[in-house]
């Protein structure tokens, strides 16, 4: 089992990633505020059923990835913010922000719920493809797939900005 001390550690260290994850989900600095705390409540109360230590930060991961799916059912009438105001706020903390990095950004927020997920999960929380399929409950076949398509789909949006 891991203890209070250890899951607060796992959680601090990767609050960012954490973040931007529920917010790769939702799309709005609040929900993602929001799936991120319910997020943190929930692991502390379920800590228990972590058995590997080692799979504490997919586990918290695929925590926040359920919280953030549940208040977008939750407010699906609700207009998510189109705009990307958030992301500058979201990426204050890299110091090595480009005019290329925004956009790309801008492009993997275009992209739809799905796909900008597991290229969240895979390129920047650096989860394995068999970590993405406990989150999901997939195959490691269809994950493969998907995360093929979303780079597709990514690479597709970045050629059409660059012929603007």
């Amino acid at each position: 089992m891991v203890t209070k001390e250890e899951l607060a550690e796992v959680i601090s260290e990767n609050r960012s990633l954490l973040y931007g994850l529920a917010y790769s989900v939702t799309k709005n600095r609040h929900d993602a505020e929001d799936a991120l705390g319910q997020a943190v409540v929930i692991s502390f109360e379920k800590r228990e059923t972590i058995v590997n230590k080692e799979k504490t930060k997919s586990w918290v991961s695929s925590v926040v990835y359920n919280e953030s799916l549940k208040i977008i059912k939750e407010r699906k009438n609700a207009e998510l913010i189109e705009n990307f105001d958030d992301l500058e706020e979201f990426a204050i903390e890299d110091k090595n922000l480009t005019p290329d990095k925004v956009f790309t950004w801008k492009k993997i927020f275009e992209l739809p719920e799905n796909h900008r997920t597991l290229l969240f999960m895979h390129y920047i929380e650096d989860l394995s493809i068999k970590e993405i399929c406990k989150v999901f409950s997939a195959p490691e076949g269809t994950i493969k797939t998907r995360l093929r398509q979303a780079r597709k789909a990514l690479e597709t949006g970045l050629k059409e900005g660059d012929e603007k």
